[in-house]
C-alpha cells in the first residue's frame, strides 16, 4: 500500500510527526500543560527552528539536484504538467514556447534559493511572497493536494520569535534565554544526529547503484524527486506448467486496485512482489510453474521499451533492496 500510493508529500508529512515526538511542542498552548502545569514553559529551544529548517533544507535541495536532468532541463516534462489547464483563458500563456522553459529553470532557482532567502533578514519578505505565488500557483494548477499550504506554515521558523509571538500570541508573558538542558542534549545526540544522517543518505543512495534511476527507479522512493517524470507501463505475466508446459491465463489487474496495477506494470519492484504473489498462488496448489515477465515502460510520454528481461523465471529471481537488479532492462540512453 505504501508504495503503490507513495508521495513525497506523504513522506514528508510522516517524517514531521515522527519529528513531533520528541520536540516539546506541548509547554505551553496545550492540554498537557494545563493537566500538569509543571511542564509549562514560555520558552522553545531555538534547535527546535533549526530542526525545522534543516528538514525543510534538504527537502529543497535534493528536490533541486533531482531536476538536473534532460527531460526537466528541455522543458518536456513541464510542459506534460501544464498540459491540462483549468483556465481557458490563460491557454495563450501556456501555449508559448518560452513557458516550459521558464517553469523548469524558475523551479530549479526556487528550490535552491528559497531557504538562504527566508534565513536572510533583508531577503526574507521577498522569499516569503515568492514562495506564496511559487505554492499557490502549483495548488492552482497542479492540484497536488495540502503540500503547498503545509511548506508555507514553515514560514514561522524563519522569522524572530517576537515578531510570532505579536501576530499569533499577543497575551503571551515575556520570556528570557534559558540554558540547554541535559535531555535535550541527549535528544540531539541519541535523535536528530542519527535521524539526519539517514536523512541525508536515502537521497543519494541512487548516485551509487549502476544506471540512471529515471529508468530503474532503483533509490527514487524517499529521495525527494518531486514531480520529475510521468511513468506508464504494460506488463503481462506469462505463467508455464512446468509438468505439461502449457501456458496458464493469468489476470493480475482483477486482484489490484487501480493505482496497484499502476504499481506493478511499471515498477520493478512491484512487477517482482506480483511475481511472488503469483508463485504463493500456484505453491498453495502444488502446482509447478516458470513465470516469466514482458514488461513495456515509457517515460515522459517516450516510446514503450522493454523494461523486464523475458527469459527470466520469476519464481526463482531474487530482489535486491541495496543495488541493481540485473533482470531489468536497460536501454542505451539510461545506461
Amino acid at each position: 500500500m505504501q508504495k503503490s500510493a507513495y508521495n513525497n508529500h506523504y513522506y514528508l508529512l510522516l517524517l514531521i510527526s515522527i519529528i513531533m515526538w520528541v520536540l516539546p511542542a506541548n509547554r505551553y498552548c496545550s492540554l498537557d500543560a494545563k493537566i500538569n502545569p509543571d511542564i509549562s514553559t514560555l520558552s522553545m529551544p531555538q534547535w527546535c527552528s533549526w530542526v525545522m529548517i534543516s528538514q525543510l533544507l534538504i527537502v529543497y535541495v535534493f528536490s533541486a539536484t533531482a531536476k538536473f536532468y534532460s527531460g526537466w532541463i528541455d522543458g518536456s516534462f513541464p510542459k506534460l504538467l501544464f498540459f491540462s489547464n483549468p483556465f481557458p483563458a490563460l491557454q495563450p500563456m501556456f501555449d508559448h514556447e518560452g513557458f516550459p522553459i521558464f517553469i523548469a529553470y524558475s523551479g530549479i532557482l526556487f528550490d535552491l534559493l528559497v531557504i538562504p532567502l527566508l534565513l536572510y533578514r533583508k531577503t526574507r519578505t521577498a522569499a516569503v511572497l515568492a514562495a506564496l505565488f511559487f505554492h499557490i500557483f502549483n495548488a492552482v494548477f497542479l492540484q497536488i493536494g495540502i503540500f503547498p499550504f503545509f511548506a508555507l506554515t514553515f514560514v514561522v521558523f524563519f522569522y524572530p520569535p517576537t515578531f510570532i509571538q505579536k501576530l499569533f500570541l499577543r497575551k503571551k508573558p515575556a520570556f528570557e534565554s534559558a540554558p540547554i538542558s541535559l535531555a535535550t542534549k541527549h535528544i540531539l545526540i541519541w535523535f536528530f544526529i542519527p535521524y539526519f544522517v539517514i536523512q541525508l543518505a536515502l537521497p543519494i543512495r541512487h548516485w551509487f547503484i549502476p544506471h540512471a534511476v529515471l529508468w530503474t527507479e532503483e533509490g527514487h522512493r524517499l529521495s525527494w524527486r518531486m514531480m520529475l517524470r510521468s511513468r506508464q507501463g504494460d506488463t503481462q505475466f506469462r505463467i508455464i506448467d512446468k509438468n505439461t508446459r502449457k501456458i496458464i491465463s493469468y489476470n493480475y489487474q482483477q486482484r489490484l486496485t487501480r493505482k496497484q496495477q499502476n504499481f506493478v506494470a511499471s515498477y520493478p519492484d512491484g512487477i517482482w512482489q506480483m511475481a511472488q504473489v503469483i508463485k504463493k498462488e500456484f505453491n498453495a496448489k502444488n502446482q509447478e510453474i516458470e513465470l516469466y515477465v514482458n514488461a513495456y515502460v515509457s517515460i515522459n510520454g517516450g516510446s514503450y521499451l522493454m523494461f523486464i528481461d523475458p527469459t527470466v523465471d520469476f519464481t526463482q529471481a531474487k530482489y535486491n533492496y541495496f543495488g541493481h537488479d540485473e533482470w531489468i532492462v536497460v536501454p542505451e540512453e539510461y545506461r
